[in-house]
């Protein structure tokens, strides 16, 4: 009988080996009540995890950092290859690194859930 496993039992292994390697993560904002909030999404290094906190480079704009307030909720991709997981935080406000650097503290989520390929955007290249 073949083995059973969840595809996202290995998220936090994952988000570590991501951390190892200079990684970074997707985020985006969350929509509210069904308004936009998804269209705005950056890339955002990876700095440090611990079993509570996400810590990601601070978003910037023209080299101007954009700061987020605590409690705004966000939307976090972690993606390796084809692989996907999406999870649902919050923003625990900034904080200052010791070298200096400017980070955005997220809450460590507690489990993550598989991101689906998008069909719709996939072409057939036998037409072409």
């Amino acid at each position: 009988m073949p083995a059973h496993r969840s595809r996202t039992a290995g998220w936090r292994r994952c988000l570590r080996q991501l951390l190892d390697h200079n990684g970074s993560l997707q985020i985006a904002l969350e929509p509210v009540n069904g308004q936009s909030g998804g269209d705005f999404i950056w890339r955002a290094k990876l700095l440090d995890l611990t079993e509570t906190d996400i810590l990601v480079a601070m978003p910037t704009a023209a080299g101007e950092p954009l700061p987020l307030e605590s409690g705004v909720q966000l939307v976090g991709i972690i993606a390796i290859g084809q692989n996907r997981w999406m999870f649902r935080t919050t923003c625990l406000g900034s904080t200052d690194r010791r070298n200096g650097d400017i980070g955005l503290r997220l809450q460590m989520p507690g489990g993550v859930e598989r991101c689906q390929r998008r069909r719709d955007y996939r072409i057939a290249t036998t037409t072409l």
